[in-house]
């Protein structure tokens, strides 16, 4: 299992994140870009209303639970919207997409391609 680290860290890395990738990216709980493949899905009630450091502390708790889940941060291409979320890694599109419905999500992001795709 990768080392966690503290909150604050991981908010530092949110911002060096934010800078050098300003449309969008996922950080682990290590605070090192997300680098693998599938599709991002942000978890219902974690999307809205949480500063980045409430989602930082979700990630973190996530990960000491050895659940798979990472920090998320958005543009939305079509509004501008912001978003920072705790995301979910699913490997098979169609459960991501039926993940997101569920989630009540707008979009899941493919990591292979780079790209959102809208429900």
């Amino acid at each position: 299992m990768k080392r966690l680290i503290s909150s604050a860290k991981l908010l530092k890395a949110v911002d060096k994140a934010k800078e050098q990738n300003p449309d969008g990216f996922s950080l682990s709980a290590d605070g090192k870009l997300f680098t693998g493949k599938g599709y991002a899905v942000s978890i219902n009630g974690t999307d809205k209303g949480l500063t980045p450091l409430e989602v930082a502390q979700k990630v973190l708790e996530a990960a000491s639970r050895k659940l798979n889940w990472v920090l998320g941060y958005w543009k939305d291409e079509k509004t501008g919207a912001e978003y920072f979320d705790v995301t979910m890694i699913i490997h098979d599109k169609p459960a991501a997409m039926e993940i997101a419905k569920i989630h009540k999500q707008i979009a899941i992001y493919d990591l292979a391609k780079g790209e959102s795709i809208y429900l």
